[in-house]
């Protein structure tokens, strides 16, 4: 199946769905029917995240916003890219330039997403990221995945495979919940760590 990247092409194939539910056959006007409902909470989902922005990794390769506000009344340029650091992660970095001077100011960088990481355009066309740690969960994950297909995976995969052993394990009765030496593991536990597996093998999928 075809990815769909943006709500340009969600809007084109919402408007050939619509063909469909003026259709004579009733079961075709069924179908269409629910599909237009998925694809409208689709284009709802692809307009809050926005538009990838990838390769931005350095102030040489930097995103560059030629208007941004500076202090009261002035205008300035304000550049985005993202920092990857071994045993850190991702973080986010801004950075204005004095309209002053021409020269730029010191950058700005948030905490970091030590899995993965990715800028965006939001709907209003500002520069936005969002991050994965260890404690995001796995339906979170997968999302990020999908909607940021070209990011850096690199640290995410080797986790992903990690996760994967240990849930197998788990998932098999090969971890055991104790308390004061006692075995406390339930079948809603086993039940729980096989429906985590299940999602971290899609992740795994989508890498």
């Amino acid at each position: 199946m075809q990815r769909i990247a943006n709500t340009a092409q969600l809007n084109q194939e919402l408007h050939e769905i619509l063909a469909y539910t003026r259709s004579p056959h009733p079961e075709r006007r069924r179908i269409a029917a629910q599909l237009v409902g998925v694809a409208e909470r689709l284009a709802g989902r692809i307009a809050s995240r926005g538009t990838p922005l990838y390769g931005h990794d350095s102030e040489q390769t930097a995103y560059v916003v030629d208007d941004y506000p500076y202090s009261f009344n002035l205008r300035c340029k304000i550049r985005y890219w993202l920092e990857m650091k071994p045993k850190k992660g991702v973080r986010f970095i801004s950075q204005t330039e004095n309209p002053k001077t021409g020269r730029w100011n010191k950058p700005k960088g948030s905490t970091y997403a030590s899995l993965a990481g990715c800028m965006y355009l939001d709907s209003q066309g500002h520069v936005k990221w969002d991050g994965l740690t260890e404690y995001s969960k796995d339906n979170d994950v997968l999302n990020f995945v999908k909607d940021f297909p070209k990011a850096d995976f690199r640290i995410l995969h080797e986790f992903t495979r990690a996760k994967i052993k240990y849930l197998e394990r788990a998932a098999a009765g090969g971890i055991k919940i104790t308390i004061n030496g006692e075995n406390r593991t339930t079948e809603e536990d086993i039940g729980r760590w096989r429906e985590e597996l299940e999602s971290w093998q899609a992740v795994d999928r989508a890498l």
